[in-house]
């Protein structure tokens, strides 16, 4: 799905360059299909001004640009102040450490004030002398431990060229701006704003990145933690990246998506949106630039109508078969009876496909209808903290209860909706408590189809076995 971000820091009132930025936000995340989220990005204590949350929320209701999820507005990729997901930006500190992407800086704030200044004075680009990088393991460790402060830097190497843009392109003098071996984390245990940026970003799903042209200088560091951190990231360059068919091909992109894509670039010129007949005067003389996100949102709007069609949605059945055959090869859901199960295939597909941009993320997007959910992931994780284990333990139990009566007729939709309803009253709980402890018993994540829908398509005996699996499963302790 397509989602975007407007992260403002509350340090004080929304100024019209913030609503702006908002606005673009909104109007791209509802033209590509998508949702947008409203992120707090608060890790620098010192700045905070009480009551701007509210001013900036106040802000964006009067101008009618209405988010999707925010502080307010509970969903799947909360919390949504960031000093609320430090534990995040932890661990990813520590896996850099680990890797030696980066390392602890014990350098005090004159010693670094002196250090600036000799390095200017010897007309030096850099603002750092990396004293502290070759510090030994035994050091850094006998330091922590006798409490000093210390920061967490990233080490790199200075790319020039590593600054890429969809608008402005290559952006070269960006690296002359960048602190040399910028911090991640602070002294108090905070995560600078480009280092929280980018965790976010990754684990809250943004697709897009729409802000003010005075982050551009900041793109080349936010690349380098990209890199550093493993993280896939979407950037645009005419002379690198995916450029041949093939590629397009293996990724799994639908063909009739490719060309529509191609065959749009360049109308610009054209009054009405979109030309009925090819007319190359229509064309524009300006420089053209590939969208990725077009290409995506196009991707999605084929495989819809690839959906509605008979044919073509039986050989998007068997697609999925294939792959799920190779995603997961022990799983009884793709074989039945010695054969391809192409009946249960059909009966997800609908359900699933909604949510899909590529065909190839289908066995990521919903593994927990070929395999037994996993508790240990992070998002079964964070879900899990959403609840209390002995309210998820009644809702199980009773639950299981209401879908092993007899007189669930047919077991379909309508019937399971009202049963977990007549349930959910019962115990006296608001649905979304409740359907989120059955989604996680359910699927281990924290997104996807409905909780009927979901439970209508593993059928009853299966939803039952992990309703009372989960009851009793030592990861959700």
């Amino acid at each position: 799905m397509v989602l975007l971000r407007f992260a403002p820091s509350p340090t004080g009132a929304l100024h019209l360059g913030g609503l702006r930025t908002a606005l673009l936000n909104h109007l791209y995340a509802r033209k590509l299909g998508g949702k947008w989220i409203l992120r707090m990005e608060d890790t620098d204590q010192t700045r905070l001004v009480q009551g701007s949350f509210d001013d900036i929320r106040a802000g964006l209701e009067w101008a009618g640009l209405d988010y999707d999820y925010g502080p307010d507005r509970p969903g799947p990729h909360g919390p949504y102040f960031q000093s609320q997901r430090l534990d995040l930006y932890h661990e990813h500190a520590r896996k850099l450490l680990d890797s030696g992407h980066a390392y602890r800086c014990f350098c005090s704030v004159d010693k670094l004030a002196d250090t600036r200044s000799r390095l200017l004075h010897a007309g030096s680009n850099a603002t750092y002398d990396r004293a502290c990088l070759h510090l030994s393991v035994e050091e850094t460790a006998r330091r922590v431990r006798a409490g000093e402060k210390s920061v967490i830097r990233i080490k790199v190497m200075v790319d020039p060229n590593s600054g890429i843009d969809m608008i402005f392109g290559k952006h070269r003098e960006a690296t002359s701006s960048q602190a040399t071996d910028s911090i991640l984390v602070k002294a108090d245990n905070f995560p600078t704003y480009h280092f929280a940026s980018v965790v976010d970003d990754h684990h809250m799903g943004i697709t897009h990145v729409v802000r003010g042209e005075e982050w551009l200088s900041s793109l080349p560091l936010h690349l380098r933690i990209y890199s550093a951190l493993s993280f896939r990231c979407t950037k645009m360059s005419k002379r690198k990246g995916d450029v041949r068919v093939s590629d397009y091909m293996k990724q799994g992109w639908e063909p009739e998506a490719v060309v529509n894509w191609l065959a749009l670039v360049g109308w610009g010129r054209h009054k009405d949106p979109i030309p009925i007949k090819f007319d190359l005067s229509q064309t524009t003389h300006r420089r053209n630039i590939l969208d990725p996100g077009k290409l995506r949102f196009l991707n999605k709007q084929h495989l819809q109508l690839k959906a509605s069609n008979p044919n073509s949605f039986r050989e998007l059945a068997k697609r999925a078969l294939d792959m799920a055959r190779t995603a997961f090869p022990g799983s009884d859901r793709v074989y039945h009876s010695g054969d391809f199960d192409i009946t249960y295939i059909e009966h997800l597909l609908p359900a699933v496909l909604e949510r899909l941009e590529n065909f190839n993320d289908l066995p990521a997007s919903a593994p927990y209808f070929f395999v037994d959910p996993d508790f240990g992931n992070p998002d079964a994780r964070r879900l899990r903290k959403t609840f209390s284990l002995s309210d998820h333990r009644t809702i199980l139990n009773t639950t299981y209860g209401a879908l092993l009566k007899e007189n669930l007729p047919n077991f379909t939709p309508e019937s399971i909706r009202q049963a977990l309803k007549n349930t959910r009253l019962s115990l006296g709980l608001r649905q979304p408590e409740y359907m989120d402890s059955l989604r996680h018993a359910l699927t281990g994540t924290s997104n996807g189809p409905s909780v009927v829908d979901i439970i209508h398509i593993l059928g009853r005996e299966r939803s039952m076995k992990r309703l009372i699996s989960s009851v009793f499963d030592t990861r959700i302790n």
